[in-house]
């Protein structure tokens, strides 16, 4: 089946195809309308209005009204999902498409130049429209139930020094160990402040002075020492 004369095509996100799925599989409501689907799916209804709806009604989940068709709940059910997406396909999709692209998630290329060709859209839509129908054409539950793997954080290192010993060398673990810290000092060194005051007489001779300092040196000097 098939209209030839069709100038656009779906264009649904895979990520809003799979959480919707997701979340009518736990319950689905009598109608969809903007206000809901965008919270639904935490986006702006403006956003609902153009590339969700739209959409929706030209697969069959939901009639101009919104309300909820046997389609989309046919689409509830793992074991019938498969179908489902099949009689969208030739539904919606001509029969040009189906038979020059056998294989379209293992031809892309081909399916996007298929959508350009038909409707002269631009590189966005016609991603949009190959990816949609990509997804449609492989009837594969597999795609909603992948889930990025979160990878485990490596443990930190500790910090390494090198350290030359005997020529070679050495790494030691330096994050593991409380710095050193100064000595103390020892309670028997008791710093000494000592003015020394010494008065020459104006009169005294060079023999006299040099007399005094060797004095001091004996005996004030040598007793410090000791």
């Amino acid at each position: 089946m098939t209209d030839e004369k069709r100038k656009t095509f779906p264009m649904l996100p895979a990520i809003h195809w799979w959480s919707l799925r997701e979340k009518f599989r736990k319950e689905i409501p009598d109608s969809l309308s903007d206000i809901y689907l965008s919270k639904l799916l935490k986006t702006k209804p403006e956003s609902v209005k153009v590339n969700i709806l739209p959409y929706l009604k030209a697969i069959g989940f939901i009639d101009e009204q919104g309300i909820i068709q046997e389609r989309a709940k046919e689409w509830m059910d793992d074991a019938r999902y498969g179908d489902v997406c099949a009689r969208i396909v030739e539904d919606i999709y001509p029969d040009s498409l189906r038979d020059s692209v056998s294989d379209p998630s293992g031809n892309r290329t081909a399916v996007e130049a298929w959508f350009t060709e038909r409707t002269g859209a631009g590189t966005s839509a016609v991603k949009r429209m190959a990816s949609f129908y990509t997804l449609l054409a492989g009837g594969d539950l597999s795609g909603g139930k992948k889930r990025p793997a979160v990878k485990a954080r490596p443990a930190r290192k500790a910090e390494t020094t090198s350290v030359k010993t005997g020529g070679k060398r050495k790494k030691r673990a330096g994050s593991n160990k409380p710095p050193r810290s100064a000595p103390a000092p020892s309670p028997d060194l008791v710093p000494v402040n000592v003015n020394i005051q010494i008065h020459i007489p104006p009169d005294a001779t060079k023999e006299q002075i040099q007399e005094i300092f060797r004095n001091m040196n004996k005996y004030f000097y040598s007793k410090l020492k000791a």
